[in-house]
């Protein structure tokens, strides 16, 4: 189920809780209540079983400002709005759901208003490709933006996939929605996360078991897959000033710093958030130009902020030029490779294996009689080898 909160409104249950919090602490928190004190707030809404997920929800994102869905898949913009009115959920059943926050009321038969809000997903997409029988079991996915990319995402899975694809259809287009449009198995266990580089909109990162891959846009394989970290990979996520810098959590706590204009077959920095404890979630905050903080939860619901040192917040001279000719450089070294794949012979001769494999197979007598023949062949080469006199017998 998908629960909603309103926090925007000050009286919650009927008291302005914010006016006892502030009372609370101008006294000290001695003369006022521990309840008044400590807001206590209701959910404004909260979906029906029957139509939410039919498994545990793995991940929320908000649809960017003013975008809207309709109930056949349509994307709208509206660029007025002045904040997000859809976000989208998805779930190991193989869906993707959008949800309206904007609430309709329902009035019974007398006119009253129904306070029993039956809240549900407005759009419901599939997340398979066209004629594919089975959904992939969605872990994570972001939305993609730019210029180009206003319905498309990337959703990875927890059989360790990543495809990309389409979350709606726009205004100008007949048909379904193309969910996915390929899919490539990049880790050999579930994803993570995944995170579309804040400088580069065809650039998309990707964290599953002990590795994190970097995608291209319109490439079928990775850029650039990192080498085995020496724990599991928990989550990932890019400097939002430093085109080339990303940030691992791990499952024994520690954080692995990647530049990868630097170096790109090892982290150049570590450090311990809490020993033996999970990270669960990496969030960078830039104020100003003069610092940056780096939030870090752990598995056991404790928040650690770091100050990032200078040298990490601080691009180096031409980074992003240099980042940019990097990835172009990948790209054309995946072009060669499939190109002298396709003109190995071993690859060509696999090929034709494969064509005869292909090919109408032998019947069971075919096959006995082969191997009769093969069986007399031998026989005969034996008596000529072993029992010369006999055989000159024989033919006389």
């Amino acid at each position: 189920q998908v629960i909603m909160w309103d926090l925007s409104d000050k009286n919650i249950n009927g008291e302005d809780v914010y006016a006892n919090m502030k009372a609370a602490e101008d006294t000290g928190g001695s003369s006022v209540d521990s309840k008044t004190s400590t807001p206590s707030f209701s959910c404004k809404a909260t979906s029906v079983l029957q139509v939410s997920h039919s498994r545990s929800v793995s991940d929320l994102q908000w649809l960017p400002k003013g975008v809207t869905i309709t109930r056949k898949g349509k994307y709208q913009m509206n660029p007025e709005a002045k904040a997000p009115q859809f976000f989208a959920t998805v779930s190991a059943d193989g869906f993707m759901y959008f949800w309206d926050v904007k609430l309709k009321e329902t009035h019974n038969a007398d006119g009253t208003v129904d306070k029993n809000l039956r809240w549900g997903p407005t759009y419901k997409l599939a997340i398979a490709q066209d004629g594919a029988k089975m959904n992939l079991s969605g872990k994570k996915f972001t939305f993609l933006t730019g210029d180009d990319n206003q319905t498309r995402m990337v959703v990875v899975t927890q059989a360790g996939q990543v495809a990309f694809g389409n979350f709606a259809m726009l205004p100008t287009d007949d048909g379904k929605v193309e969910a996915v449009e390929r899919f490539s198995k990049s880790h050999s266990l579930s994803c993570v996360a995944v995170e579309q580089s804040p400088h580069f909109p065809d650039i998309v990162l990707t964290v599953g078991d002990w590795s994190f891959s970097l995608w291209k846009k319109g490439c079928t394989e990775p850029l650039f897959t990192s080498a085995c970290a020496p724990a599991y990979l928990t989550v990932g996520c890019w400097s939002p000033t430093r085109p080339g810098l990303l940030v691992l959590g791990r499952s024994d706590g520690i954080l692995d710093i990647w530049v990868l204009i630097d170096q790109i077959h090892k982290p150049v920095l570590h450090r311990t958030v809490r020993a033996n404890t999970e990270v669960s979630s990496i969030s960078f905050w830039h104020g100003h130009s003069k610092q940056q903080l780096l939030a870090v939860g752990d598995f056991t619901g404790t928040l650690h902020i770091f100050s990032v040192p200078r040298i990490l917040m601080r691009p180096a001279n031409h980074e992003e030029r240099e980042m940019r000719n990097w990835y172009d450089h990948e790209v054309e070294r995946l072009k060669y490779v499939e190109k002298r794949e396709a003109s190995r012979p071993e690859v060509k001769t696999e090929k034709k294996e494969a064509k005869k494999k292909d090919e109408k197979a032998p019947t069971k007598e075919q096959i006995l009689d082969g191997k009769e023949s093969a069986y007399q062949e031998l026989l005969k080469v034996f008596k000529e080898q072993l029992c010369p006199d006999e055989e000159k017998e024989e033919r006389k």
